[in-house]
């Protein structure tokens, strides 16, 4: 399935409040192009949260989304794309950091264990994440799935960053798949580590989806109640 900017404005028409908008992140059945991204930051004005697949997305959509939303963008969650070699790089990475100083979740996916995985074109690094974690202060969890440039050592170095100024972070949640025990939790008593990754509930929201089975049926209603 396509979205569209007609189709985003038409549910704009009919839904102006939404305040997320999943196209291709949590399913890889539905495609967006930069344009749609763009048109859901043109008619949803109390849209605070996008997550999006990069399988037609650039970086430059990625980019101009951060930076057209801006203070108000507190939610970005990715997927790149091994198949059409869209990966997010370190200079959308940057601006992320440098645009959006509201942010409370960051998440990005790949599938870097992919036959076509090319880790010359993944610039989400361990140097990075760090600076997103510097400049976005109420940043609250970070999500990442098996970055392979960012290391057990970088998370322990986020972690004694947050600690050694709590009061200064938001930083309380660390979800980061394929890493196994990152380090001992103990010590760090006011983060959760967690090493997997769970289908969210929709509040305010819409998903598109295929009813695949009981649990995205599940969501389809809690959305409409919702609404």
């Amino acid at each position: 399935m396509k979205l569209g900017k007609n189709s985003v404005k038409q549910i704009a028409k009919l839904l102006p409040h939404i305040e997320t908008f999943d196209v291709g992140y949590y399913d890889a059945n539905v495609k967006a192009k930069d344009c749609d991204l763009m048109a859901l930051t043109e008619h949803f004005t109390n849209l605070n949260s996008v997550r999006t697949d990069m399988w037609n997305v650039t970086n430059h959509g990625i980019m101009s989304v951060a930076r057209a939303m801006g203070e108000q963008l507190l939610d970005l969650r990715i997927k790149g794309d091994t198949i059409t070699d869209h990966y997010l790089s370190g200079t959308a990475l940057e601006t992320i950091t440098a645009s959006c100083c509201n942010l409370e979740y960051f998440a990005y996916r790949v599938n870097s264990s992919s036959q076509f995985y090319k880790s010359y074109l993944d610039g989400v690094t361990g140097d990075r994440i760090i600076a997103l974690v510097e400049g976005c202060r109420r940043l609250k969890a970070i999500e990442l799935y098996k970055a392979l440039h960012v290391k057990k050592g970088h998370f322990a170095q986020i972690a004694n960053m947050v600690a050694g100024e709590l009061d200064q972070f938001a930083l309380r949640k660390i979800v980061a798949v394929g890493y196994g025990q990152l380090f001992e939790t103990g010590d760090y008593p006011f983060l959760r580590i967690e090493d997997n990754q769970r289908f969210p509930f929709l509040e305010r929201s819409v998903n598109f989806a295929k009813e695949r089975d009981s649990m995205w049926q599940e969501a389809r209603v809690h959305l409409r109640l919702e609404i």
